[in-house]
């Protein structure tokens, strides 16, 4: 008789516990089908734009958006600004075919300086013309792990530029790029692409990759000025246990021609009386624009305890030939950062920066006001 009552008693506790598992499954179903396509997309996705740590995105108390790697594949996007059209709140203009604006939060300038722009951390806001060169910040697509998008103010966390929002671009760590990627592509306008990627184990704990891409196309929908750009990359990474450790080396090199390009000479005295605006001379000229640059990165990271302490340093130089933006600059960058879980609830977050820039732009010349270079560049089509 005990032995009976002991296997009822066994019995219903089984049936308890199971009545309840699934009530509970049924609730989680229930949870994920009253979710819509963006909730159900961000449920495994972190971000580290808001802390400088990593955070699920539904625990972050920010206009936070993460575009992944999955969105842009199956969005067809061919560069980076035109992923981030996929967010909402940003707002991307096309002025060419390689040539870009981007704001955040309805304010939209050609080049927006209100709008900090990192790559892995690093960033790469030109103080050439206060913004960012959005056809300078290229790279394999397959190689983008998600873009963040902090909407709002980030001055305290992110410092200069980041007044109105954050654009952070995240690139996948080396060991999820094992192997060999290839991959073309044509279209209109003689668009050509062809990018590579190799990656490979050097031991246990190392990884690295080495990545190509090149573009050639029409830089107008409308004429045939050509545009070339080539981007190579290296990353490698090192992680054991509680410490990490990646190295960045890379750079890029842009071409474009413009046979529509104009330059005024203002003359003295008008060239008749009676059409006084003859005083101004256009004369067009072939311009052959050349953007180049190259950067280093180093980021690492240890955990003792409940503290994390992590570092950056990140070196670039850069230059551009365009008249409207002719000059060079280098940057040097180094920051050290401190997170230490106080208790359940409260953490301490200290850190310290350091940047330096240099801008060399060329002296203008005594007669610089004779002939002054255009606002824009005005093209035709040909015939």
């Amino acid at each position: 008789m005990k032995k009976n009552l002991q296997s009822l008693s066994y019995f219903l506790s089984a049936f308890i516990l199971s009545f309840y598992s699934a009530a509970s499954a049924s609730s989680d179903i229930d949870n994920l089908m009253s979710m819509d396509l963006d909730e159900l997309t961000s449920q495994n996705v972190t971000v580290t734009t808001a802390a400088k740590k990593e955070q699920p995105l539904n625990d972050v108390p920010a206009a936070i958006y993460v575009i992944t790697n999955e969105q842009i594949r199956r969005s067809g996007v061919r560069s980076i600004a035109e992923a981030l059209a996929l967010a909402p709140g940003v707002q991307v203009t096309k002025l060419s075919e390689f040539n870009w604006q981007v704001s955040l939060r309805g304010l939209n300038e050609t080049l927006f300086n209100k709008l900090l722009v990192m790559v892995d951390g690093r960033s790469v806001f030109s103080p050439l013309m206060s913004g960012t060169f959005w056809h300078t910040i290229d790279t394999i697509l397959d190689d983008i792990d998600r873009i963040e998008i902090l909407r709002g103010s980030a001055g305290t966390m992110w410092g200069g530029n980041a007044t109105n929002g954050v654009i952070n671009i995240i690139t996948k760590n080396s060991n999820e790029t094992l192997g060999q990627f290839f991959e073309i592509a044509h279209g209109q306008y003689n668009y050509k692409e062809a990018d590579y990627r190799y990656g490979f184990q050097l031991n246990d704990f190392t990884t690295a990759r080495l990545s190509v891409k090149g573009v050639q196309s029409d830089y107008y929908s409308f004429n045939d000025d050509e545009w070339n750009n080539y981007n190579v990359a290296f990353r490698t990474d090192y992680i054991e246990d509680d410490q990490f450790l990646t190295f960045q080396l890379g750079g890029y090199h842009t071409k474009s021609e413009h046979s529509s390009w104009y330059t005024y000479d203002f003359l003295d005295q008008p060239l008749h009386p009676l059409y006084p605006d003859t005083a101004i001379v256009a004369n067009p000229s072939l311009l052959k624009d050349y953007s180049r640059g190259v950067y280093s990165s180093l980021n690492f990271g240890k955990t003792l305890d409940d503290t994390q302490y992590k570092g950056s340093f990140w070196i670039d130089n850069n230059s551009r030939t365009e008249p409207t933006a002719n000059g060079q600059y280098s940057t040097v960058n180094g920051d050290l950062l401190m997170i230490k879980q106080l208790n359940e609830q409260n953490e301490l977050t200290m850190g310290i920066g350091a940047r330096y820039t240099r801008l060399k732009i060329p002296t203008a010349k005594a007669n610089y006001y004779t002939g002054m270079q255009p606002y824009q560049r005005l093209a035709y089509e040909r015939v």
